[in-house]
């Protein structure tokens, strides 16, 4: 692998917010105010199985606000399984708009692999990983080098604020490393 990143989801999309909705069998978003403890939100409405107040997605800054009194009013995991769907389904639209062709791996967790053919021998792919609270880890593999930021930049940037990057042996591949040494004389 080149490099991997740990991403916060932002639910911006309002395409892959109404898809999430509808791949968790959840009736549409609909725009509105919810009243919260802590007052009103204003945005999409998603109403989340189990939970006594909707889910408010604020498309403009990507947050979501709820109120679910620390889990008395709704499972937190509910939650959970709207970020995956929305990552899953924000992914699969920017690899569309790439011309990324996609691989689903695994049931949900996963989203799969994307390649990018004709570009060198090597396999090279871009793995997404969205975990049971909706925190996302892109990882690529077979990019020697910077390129591997570049093929990845276009699903970072959609599915959200960037939280870590760490490069791997493989990204430092095809670089000279070199050192001018000299004695102090």
């Amino acid at each position: 692998m080149s490099h991997v990143v740990t991403i916060e989801a932002e639910a911006r999309d309002l395409a892959a917010i109404a898809a999430a909705c509808r791949r968790l069998g959840l009736p549409e978003p609909v725009r509105g105010t919810a009243k919260l403890f802590e007052g009103e939100a204003t945005g999409l409405l998603v109403r989340l199985p189990g939970w006594l107040y909707p889910a408010v997605v604020e498309p403009a800054t990507g947050k979501i606000r709820y109120d679910n009194f620390g889990g008395s009013w709704g499972d937190p995991a509910q939650l959970g399984r709207f970020l995956q769907a929305y990552a899953l389904e924000k992914a699969a639209i920017e690899a569309r708009k790439e011309g990324v062709r996609r691989r689903r791996a695994g049931p949900g967790r996963r989203l799969g692999q994307a390649d990018r053919p004709g570009r060198g021998w090597r396999m090279k792919s871009i793995e997404i990983t969205v975990d049971k609270d909706g925190r996302i880890t892109v990882e690529t593999k077979g990019f020697a080098g910077g390129s591997c930021r570049e093929a990845s930049r276009f699903v970072e940037e959609a599915l959200g604020a960037r939280t870590s990057e760490r490069m791997t042996a493989e990204f430092y591949q095809g670089q000279d490393a070199s050192q001018d040494l000299r004695q102090p004389g």
